[in-house]
């Protein structure tokens, strides 16, 4: 009996989750796929399961994702002045959940940042090959790369999302510190939110100095014990 393809799988998986998805967004999420299972299998951007495609990898990199993005309002997430709402994802890594969010919201500029060159040129790959317009890769640490001498300049001939502009932040797999939480706060405009995805066991809130409130957490797939926290800056 031939094997479901990896679109099939991608596929049934969502509608399980009741997850919905437009055909060129269903189009790019299975490009998604199948780029990081190529460039997979020479730096290491996930140990999920991705040759055969396993159902938690569709949960983890696609189906979380997918559903953060309904937190995203676009009264929540209005831009100033006309101007493009801004995302940005702390260590982007693999490209989940930055990649899907984007694909869902296609309204935000995104800025990828991750501190590893090689995962960042499978970022700055995957941007080009998916036509993901507004959307831009930093390889620096989010501490540094927000510091006093970054800010009005350019990183990589790239313009530097400007601190208190952002309107959401998202972040996973992240040893989520208080120099961290600290940068995330300096990132965010007021009311702006923060998508914080973690797992059961994972790191305690953000401590008061940060400045972020807990808004709410639920849980996005109880098996997988995968957690949703979103933080707002206050106003």
């Amino acid at each position: 009996m031939a094997q479901p393809t990896a679109d099939s799988r991608i596929r049934s998986q969502l509608d399980r989750r009741g997850v919905a998805a437009s055909e060129a967004q269903f189009a790019q999420l299975c490009a998604y796929i199948g780029l990081i299972t190529k460039w997979n299998r020479k730096v290491n951007l996930t140990s999920l399961t991705l040759s055969p495609l396993s159902d938690e990898a569709i949960d983890r990199l696609l189906v979380e994702p997918l559903i953060a993005a309904r937190a995203l309002l676009d009264e929540s997430a209005s831009p100033d002045r006309g101007e493009r709402p801004i995302l940005v994802d702390v260590g982007s890594g693999g490209g989940s959940p930055a990649i899907p969010l984007k694909i869902a919201k296609p309204q935000f500029q995104l800025t990828m940042i991750e501190s590893r060159a090689r995962k960042s040129a499978f970022l700055r790959d995957a941007a080009r090959q998916l036509a993901l317009s507004g959307t831009e890769v930093i390889t620096d640490r989010l501490e540094d790369f927000i510091q006093t001498e970054n800010l009005g300049r350019r990183v990589e001939n790239r313009p530097v999302p400007p601190c208190g502009k952002v309107a959401v932040v998202s972040v996973r797999a992240v040893r989520a510190d208080e120099s961290l939480w600290g940068a995330i706060g300096a990132l965010l405009r007021p009311g702006g939110l923060v998508l914080w995805f973690r797992t059961g066991g994972g790191p305690n809130d953000p401590p008061q100095a940060s400045a972020l409130e807990v808004v709410e957490s639920t849980l996005l797939i109880p098996e997988r014990s995968s957690e949703l926290v979103i933080l707002r800056k206050p106003s």
